[in-house]
């Protein structure tokens, strides 16, 4: 039968406390079939908590069957930051949630890059995820079907928008795709392009700049009732 041995550490003065729950009923703590770190209270910086940190909560390996469950929480001594892991079964909200409880984002690094940002507003941003869409109408008044960080689109003249971002790009050497068609009322191919408008003003950290042209009927100009574009940057 394997032995419990609890040892201490001849530098050390801390003082180790397992606390028992206020319940009459058996609690079993079963250990993993190999060496490990059950939780931290301080470590380096790329190490949970962060340094100076504190660590609390309870690791399961069976989610509840009802419910909501907080598996982990973290949190940093120096500051008012806590985070936490959560399953939650409730019907409206099931999932494995991971967040903090401020405005603050959630990072996923490999080989000590940043890979993919989860904004505390929602965005995600990474170089596979595009930092912007929109679906609209440009025909009559302008309508924005759908849409991800673009607060709103512009309507200068026929066939003449701009498309303007919540959030910034890093900088103006951010790569769009427009696409445009349905100039007709039957919403037949319309035989439409979409043509970046003059690059060095209309192309900005801020906003994208374009015409939307008729191929035939002498290249004119028209607003087409169908405008997609994505934007991909930093």
């Amino acid at each position: 039968m394997a032995k419990v041995k609890i040892q201490g550490h001849a530098s050390g003065t801390g003082v180790i406390t397992v606390t028992a729950p206020n319940t009459s009923t058996d609690r079993t703590i079963t250990l993993p079939d190999g060496t490990g770190t059950l939780a931290l209270t301080t470590g380096d910086d790329d190490k949970l908590p962060l340094a100076g940190g504190t660590m609390t909560g309870v690791l399961i390996n069976k989610a509840p069957s009802s419910g909501s469950t907080t598996l982990q929480t973290f949190q940093r001594s120096d500051e008012a930051v806590a985070g936490e892991v959560k399953y939650d079964d409730t019907a409206s909200t099931r999932g494995l949630q991971i967040g903090t409880t401020t405005q603050h984002d959630l990072t996923l690094k490999t080989h000590n890059t940043n890979r993919l940002q989860i904004t505390y507003d929602g965005r995600g941003l990474s170089q596979f995820t595009a930092k912007a869409w929109v679906n609209f109408n440009g025909s009559g008044t302008l309508a924005v079907n759908d849409s991800h960080n673009v607060s709103s689109v512009s309507d200068h003249n026929t066939g003449f928008y701009t498309i303007n971002f919540s959030n910034n790009m890093a900088n103006a050497n951010f790569s769009s795709t427009i696409t445009a068609g349905h100039w007709e009322t039957e919403q037949n191919d319309s035989y439409m392009v979409a043509s970046l408008y003059d690059t060095a003003s209309g192309q900005t950290t801020s906003s994208q700049k374009f015409r939307t042209i008729r191929l035939n009927s002498l290249f004119q100009f028209k607003d087409p009732k169908t405008v997609c574009a994505t934007f991909f940057g930093d």
